[in-house]
């Protein structure tokens, strides 16, 4: 499981959704969710958390899509199992760990100081409330 903190920046709703704005060290992310949990305001701590398969890895210019969060990452890390392999990346929001499958992986050649785009999709990812600084 991914964790980082991060610091809520803006809440927008519209409907049932609610769209989270956040950032985490140098990098900006979004949460788009239904329920957020209580307490989440502008100005608050945060953990954001989602699972190593949520990450996707695009290596060479990846196009346009719709996935909001886009972390520019280096691979730190490579551990190869027979279908799947475990990425350990760092970005400016700190270490993330990625899953995929090792075909995948061998495929696009991606190794150990590989630079790679991070996408984490908006809908993946939960909000877990930390206490106030003092």
């Amino acid at each position: 499981m991914n964790y980082l903190e991060a610091e809520v920046l803006d809440i927008r709703s519209e409907g049932p959704f609610r769209d989270i704005r956040l950032r985490s060290g140098g990098a900006d992310f979004r949460v788009l969710t239904l329920e957020p949990p209580a307490g989440i305001v502008a100005g608050r701590p945060v953990g954001i958390v989602f699972k190593e398969t949520e990450v996707i890895l695009a290596s060479g210019k990846a196009g346009e899509s719709t996935i909001a969060n886009r972390l520019a990452a280096q691979v730190t890390s490579v551990r190869k199992g027979e279908l799947f392999s475990e990425l350990v990346l760092e970005s400016g929001a700190g270490l993330l760990r990625a899953v995929v499958l090792t075909d995948r992986l061998e495929e696009l050649g991606i190794e150990t100081g590989q630079s790679l785009l991070a996408l984490i999709r908006a809908v993946d990812i939960s909000l877990q409330i930390l206490p106030e600084a003092a």
